[in-house]
């Protein structure tokens, strides 16, 4: 019985998390055009990469892999690159799964 209800929760969880990796790639053009508008500034044209799903409770990291932040339910983060001057940054880039809508933009790396 204890092994039975293990392979649901099992089941369930991964069922759930290729949910959200759909709804990732759902996103993706909606988020590019917000980022697009709404970034940071750029000289070139701005890019994304693909979705990947946070778990609610885990840390989003910065490329040195210190804590930005952790949140309270799921979300997807998506990567945006650009340039200004000589410089180059990445931007990580919230999304809500359940809506797409961008909910916050933080710098993880600049040079």
């Amino acid at each position: 019985m204890k092994a039975l209800l293990m392979t649901l929760m099992l089941t369930s969880l991964n069922t759930m998390a290729l949910d959200l990796n759909e709804r990732a790639l759902q996103c993706e053009s909606k988020v590019a055009r917000f980022y697009e508008y709404n970034g940071s500034r750029s000289d070139r044209p701005k890019e994304i990469r693909s979705g990947e799903v946070l778990l609610a409770g885990n840390p989003l990291l910065n490329t040195f892999g210190n804590v930005v932040t952790t949140f309270d339910a799921d979300k997807i983060v998506y990567e945006g690159h650009g340039s200004f001057y000589s410089g180059y940054f990445i931007d990580a880039i919230i999304v809500n799964p359940s809506n797409c809508k961008v909910e916050k933009i933080y710098n993880i790396y600049g040079e």
